[in-house]
């Protein structure tokens, strides 16, 4: 190796901790992806939760074979536009995004159920004006339509003012008192829902679905009474959810600008702390 890239390997060697200063920055680092982990395992013991109830209230209850099938079309007419279209490329560009503004919802940022917040195109303010019906309200549903057809994520208070884009469907419950918009959205994530939208979806080399289909599919309608009570359940394990979430996106933000300037020796580990602790 030549003397100059010796001397620069010298020059990083002297930079780095010692050996128990690298110990226990691992340690550091170490539970703060461990509670992360284990935001991760409380979420799917939550969410399985609800899936558990929901398949005992809706799916193994012995009232069932009285319930009536319905659709949106059926329940609220097929002019209430419950079910709406994102915009189209025609009506938004690439070039009304900004480093600053609305978060649009592609395809790729619905997923299990949630809506990814990593990588969301940000649309511009100059663009709310014309794209104000394309916003997302608290209890609303987004689908995705071309694609990855099928999946759908609730719309809990941190998504309120969310655009839609093309790729995606919006579902709003125009009148609660006959359908609870979050019963709704655990129908949506059932794996026999996702299965029959994907027989239905439009197109061969890539599937889609439109608005007036999605209206059209059947469900079974309980009484608003059992809906509510299972809307109440949900949303309370959403909110914890949620909770871990932030939470967790907290903590790996705090892990990656910690890394480099503990590494740097730009911020210092005591140790003699972090043996008491160890101990205690």
């Amino acid at each position: 190796m030549p003397r100059a890239q010796w001397k620069f390997v010298e020059q990083i060697q002297q930079k780095l901790p010692d050996e128990p200063e690298q110990r226990a920055i691992a340690g550091i680092l170490g539970a703060l992806d461990d509670k992360i982990e284990l935001n991760r395992r409380m979420n799917c013991t939550l969410e399985s939760m609800a899936r558990a109830v929901f398949h005992e209230w809706f799916v193994e209850n012995e009232e069932i074979e009285s319930w009536e099938e319905s659709s949106l079309d059926e329940i609220f007419g097929r002019k209430s536009d419950c079910v709406l279209t994102g915009p189209f490329g025609s009506h938004l560009h690439t070039h009304d995004y900004r480093d600053e503004g609305t978060p649009l919802i592609l395809v790729k940022h619905v997923m299990d159920g949630h809506i990814l917040e990593n990588g969301l195109p940000l649309v511009g303010l100059h663009k709310l004006p014309e794209m104000s019906r394309y916003l997302l309200e608290v209890g609303d549903i987004v689908f995705t339509r071309v694609g990855a057809v099928g999946r759908s994520a609730y719309v809990h208070p941190r998504n309120k003012g969310w655009m839609i884009s093309g790729q995606t469907l919006r579902v709003r419950v125009p009148d609660k008192t006959k359908l609870n918009p979050r019963y709704l959205a655990q129908i949506y994530l059932e794996p026999s829902f996702t299965e029959m939208v994907e027989q239905y979806a439009l197109g061969t080399t890539r599937p889609s679905l439109n608005a007036s289909i999605l209206s059209s599919f059947k469900f079974l309608l309980p009484p608003i009474e059992l809906q509510n009570k299972f809307g109440e359940f949900a949303e309370a394990v959403d909110k914890k959810v949620q909770q871990n979430l932030d939470e967790s996106r907290t903590l790996a933000s705090l892990r990656d600008a910690l890394l480099p300037k503990l590494m740097r020796g730009e911020v210092r580990v005591k140790l003699r702390d972090i043996a008491f602790k160890e101990q205690s």
